[in-house]
């Protein structure tokens, strides 16, 4: 990157802002650079590292957004972001959700194709979010406009701003949505004791434990 040089400094400056507002688990420490497949994120052997690229990003430090408008090896080949499993930046992981937001049919805000959102957690099971948008019906109501009498009830389709929660096994790659019981499912066999205190709680109170939960398995495990 040395063609840009304040995009370097911005990568910086952004990451530790980001790391400021939020806490970060203390072992993330990952190599700088991109991730073109989970297996380089798990061996934490980046692909390409930021000092041998030419890149501009967009950073939302509000909803922990990285949108890349281009990546550049040294020579100016440019690199398909869309191959692109993650990148780091300081430390910290971010995985590309549009894989996620295509099968689920979901859209963005810009239609960007190469979203890639924080790692909030790290361990064998990570957690992530990423806002979207779903189409909603809304019923609409057709007046007489003589009478003011209705006349009929139609129906057209809104974007309804919803935030998705994943959780990701480590070890496989896999992702489901991030609720207890998918988290129950995940722990069963690795840690049978936390799945029994869990499934000897009342339900709504293992789903206000769920968050401290899976620090404690990512702990343990």
């Amino acid at each position: 990157m040395k063609n840009h040089a304040p995009y370097i400094l911005l990568l910086c400056l952004v990451a530790q802002t980001l790391a400021a507002q939020a806490p970060t688990d203390s072992e993330l420490n990952f190599k700088n650079g991109l991730y073109q497949n989970l297996a380089n994120f798990q061996q934490d052997a980046p692909t390409h590292q930021w000092k041998n690229l030419d890149a501009e990003a967009h950073i939302n430090t509000t909803s922990y957004e990285v949108k890349f408008d281009f990546i550049r090896e040294e020579e100016g080949k440019e690199i398909d972001i869309a191959s692109i499993w993650g990148v780091a930046i300081k430390g910290i992981p971010y995985i590309r959700v549009n894989p996620f937001l295509e099968k689920e049919r979901l859209t963005t805000n810009d239609q960007d194709p190469n979203m890639f959102v924080r790692m909030q957690v790290v361990g064998k099971l990570c957690y992530f979010y990423y806002e979207a948008f779903v189409k909603e019906k809304v019923p609409i109501t057709v007046f007489d406009p003589v009478t003011s009498q209705a006349i009929r009830t139609t129906f057209i389709e809104k974007d309804k701003p919803v935030v998705i929660k994943k959780l990701m096994r480590q070890e496989t790659g896999e992702v489901v949505p991030y609720d207890l019981e998918n988290f129950l499912v995940l722990i069963q066999e690795s840690d049978p004791g936390l799945y029994k205190t869990l499934t000897d709680m009342e339900k709504a109170e293992a789903r206000e434990r769920l968050y401290k939960s899976l620090h404690i398995y990512n702990d343990r495990n």
